[in-house]
Parts: structure tokens; sequence; C-alpha cells
């Protein structure tokens, strides 16, 4: 599915039920989370000192004018 970029005058909110929304609580969105396979997981309540940020490699491109 293409990305779309949308102005805010663009997008039709008329459908969405925002009482549901409203309704929604912290333990149904972790809930959602374990339940649909494509979601990556929670990690707000993982301590920073524990992430470990990972760059991908330098293009070739990049590496020829001395990226590392």
């Amino acid at each position: 599915m293409p990305i779309v970029k949308r102005s805010s005058s663009e997008v039709d909110l008329s459908g969405i039920d925002w009482s549901k929304v409203d309704a929604t609580t912290p333990d149904d969105i972790a809930r959602q989370i374990t339940d649909d396979p494509d979601t990556a997981p929670d990690l707000s309540a993982v301590p920073s000192a524990e992430v470990r940020r990972i760059h991908p490699p330098a293009s070739p491109a990049r590496l020829r004018h001395g990226a590392r």
C-alpha cells in the first residue's frame, strides 16, 4: 500500500467513533499490540539504558566519499 500525504482538510474524520477511542484503556492497547503480529512491541516501558541504537551500513556511494 503506497503512502499518500494528505492535508488536514483532505482527511475525513467523520467516520471515527470518538467515544470508542476515548474509552480505549491502556490494557486494551496492550492487548491489541499483543494480538496483532504485524505490530511492533511496545517499548515505552524499556529503560533507555537498555536500548541499543542500530545504524544501517553506509551505502556504497557514501563509502566512496569517506562515510563509515
